[in-house]
């Protein structure tokens, strides 16, 4: 499969210019990797395999510690030290100076990686309002529940929002059975604390009607007003 990429803009002090980023399809973990090696290798188990990783490992730290270089078919490994120093009779000085493993990729297979790599360019994902969790600030237990006149919090991503602008922020979409009621207008939430990309803290309006909602954060990115929904339906009793 190719492998997907996408431009953003770099800003130089001489103008803008535009890089790459690569988009992993995903995050390939050890156990994955195993069954993958052993599809490859039926004749040998998963359980013969980790050891050998598992030994690799135990023995690679030792060595580097002793100050070797050590060449395997994965890469080389070695160490690098970071930090400057002020002349040549100077030493090693614990926090302005440290060690770090470096790898350097098996040169046949950075030469095969190269030959057989194919570019995908893909549109960047437009940044969306995620709203991943509801708290009830003065009763954790109930998740499902919005109390008038007390605090609750929404995790997610992208949350930040302009309390100036009358288009963004917290708004509670009135439902009836499951579906948005058109016939009841969007509750903009007014009284904010915390405001950030990750986090927004807010006052449940003390006179909300009796009801079930849907949470929505409206925030602008750029000229674009772009909007997420919490997944649950909360409920006023």
């Amino acid at each position: 499969m190719p492998i997907n990429y996408n431009l953003y803009e770099y800003r130089l002090a001489s103008g803008a210019d535009y890089r790459a980023r690569v988009k992993y399809r995903q995050t390939v973990n050890l156990d994955e990797l195993l069954a993958m090696m052993q599809a490859r290798h039926p004749h040998l188990s998963q359980a013969e395999i980790r050891i050998v990783f598992e030994a690799l490992t135990e023995t690679l730290l030792p060595l580097l510690l002793d100050g070797n270089r050590v060449v395997t078919p994965m890469g080389t490994y070695g160490m690098t030290i970071k930090g400057g120093f002020d002349a040549m009779t100077d030493r090693y000085v614990e926090g302005r100076n440290c060690f770090e493993m470096t790898i350097k990729p098996n040169p046949e297979m950075q030469a095969a990686f190269a030959r057989q790599a194919r570019p995908h360019k893909v549109e960047p994902a437009k940044p969306t309002p995620m709203l991943h969790e509801y708290v009830n600030v003065a009763d954790p237990s109930a998740h499902d529940r919005l109390l008038p006149g007390n605090m609750a919090r929404l995790l997610g991503d992208k949350l930040k929002v302009n309390p100036n602008d009358p288009e963004q922020g917290i708004f509670l979409l009135a439902t009836k059975n499951g579906r948005r009621d058109v016939d009841q207008p969007p509750i903009r939430i007014n009284q904010l604390g915390i405001n950030t990309d990750k986090e927004l803290l807010f006052l449940v309006p003390p006179d909300l009607p009796p009801g079930a909602y849907r949470v929505e954060v409206r925030a602008r990115f750029g000229k674009d007003l772009r909007s997420g929904q919490l997944r649950d339906i909360l409920t006023v009793a």
